[in-house]
């Protein structure tokens, strides 16, 4: 396991479900940022695109 923190920059809506900016720090770093899209299908995730850039 890796310790850390994830902090959510920014949620935007999308047709279908949500993008999220988040950054990402493993303990001792300053961290980095990432792209997460979520799609829903019936309530629940069907899709998840976890983009590190």
């Amino acid at each position: 396991m890796v310790g850390g923190r994830l902090e959510v920059v920014e949620v935007t809506p999308m047709e279908g479900g949500q993008d999220l900016l988040v950054r990402w720090a493993p303990g001792g770093s300053g961290g980095w940022e990432a792209r997460y899209r979520f799609t829903y299908a019936a309530g629940l995730i069907s899709v998840a695109d976890l983009q590190y850039a």
